[in-house]
């Protein structure tokens, strides 16, 4: 297997070969991954809290819905495992213990993973199969919400996903951003209008990310 750029990085020196095989995989693209730890290790940590830069709960809200087919749903899933292990270096590098969550969508929500360590969440997203559907992103971003409620510090929630909601996530978004949860949104492939949505969506400007497809 060749070895990833990302793994150039001294932050991954003592990563184990588990989490090795997740930094390995390019996921959605490097420029996606690379932007979405800069977003949560940057913008989201270091403007919200003075502890050192690190989150302590993330909640991943994965699209499952029928346009992403079971080739894009490994790498979408990759590229979940990806960011969290990359965030989980950053975190482990200044004595934080981050715990991770994520939840799959389409037809309905269904739990992947509670919150927990990082082994627990890739072993959980290895374990997941996809369930294809419609996109009722509002109820997964509800869900996330709940899961990260009773937590403390720094609370995040991705949104990964490659189209337009069945449902309305509007109040779903601002009962997260209400709760003082940061909402970063990550959009593959979306349409202008699509991409709009997902801007409103997020936490405000640099919250944002995108990429062309899935195998940019």
């Amino acid at each position: 297997m060749t070895r990833s750029p990302l793994l150039k990085d001294p932050t991954q020196r003592s990563l184990t070969l588990e989490q090795r095989k997740w930094t390995s995989h390019k996921g959605l693209s490097s420029m996606v991954v690379r932007a979405c730890v800069l977003l949560l290790w940057v913008s989201v940590a270091v403007v919200v809290t003075a502890q050192p830069c690190a989150v302590n709960n993330i909640c991943f809200a994965i699209d499952e819905s029928g346009s992403i087919d079971a080739t894009e749903f490994q790498t979408e899933s990759n590229a979940v495992g990806t960011i969290a292990t990359r965030i989980d270096s950053i975190s482990s590098s200044v004595g934080i213990t981050t715990k991770y969550g994520a939840y799959g969508f389409s037809d309905r929500v269904k739990l992947i993973s509670p919150l927990a360590q990082l082994p627990s969440l890739l072993a959980a997203i290895t374990a997941n199969t996809q369930t294809p559907g419609a996109t009722y992103t509002g109820a997964a971003l509800t869900s996330c919400r709940t899961l990260l409620s009773s937590a403390s510090g720094v609370r995040v929630v991705v949104l990964v996903t490659d189209g337009v909601p069945t449902d309305d996530p509007g109040p779903a978004a601002a009962a997260i951003k209400a709760n003082n949860i940061k909402l970063v949104t990550v959009g593959v492939g979306v349409t202008a209008t699509a991409e709009a949505l997902l801007k409103s969506l997020s936490s405000g400007p640099g919250f944002y990310v995108n990429a062309d497809n899935f195998t940019d």
